[in-house]
């Protein structure tokens, strides 16, 4: 699974996505997580080079985790620049809906993980 987060965050990295919020039980105490959920900021990303797994809807949740171990979903949607409620609901306790907690914001571009990978417009 760690190797589909990586995989997943470097392919990012190299369209110029520079944030992304990662939750779902990779981020817990879990002794064997299930999957991880990542949010991007589709900010100054080249979609034109962008992997369709990332926003095409057909089986798209399907392709992410046969693909990156994962769901990619967006925070902020592509053609209209509008929020999404992708950050509010990572942050949303589920057993307790009034309840907060912290997710992880990764920078792909500056992350260890994708040292090396570069993003060229």
């Amino acid at each position: 699974m760690f190797k589909g987060l990586v995989d997943g965050v470097t392919a990012l990295s190299k369209v110029g996505c520079s944030r992304l919020f990662l939750d779902g039980s990779f981020v817990t105490s879990k002794e064997i997580p299930r999957d991880h959920d990542t949010a991007w900021d589709p900010e100054g990303v080249n979609i034109n080079v962008l992997d369709p797994v990332f926003y095409t809807k057909l089986n798209r949740k399907s392709a992410q985790k046969d693909k990156y171990r994962g769901d990619y979903l967006l925070t902020t949607n592509i053609t209209t620049n509008r929020s999404t409620y992708m950050l509010n609901l990572f942050q949303t306790v589920r057993e307790s809906p009034n309840k907060q907690k912290g997710i992880l914001l990764i920078d792909p571009i500056k992350d260890p993980c994708t040292r090396g990978v570069r993003y060229v417009p």
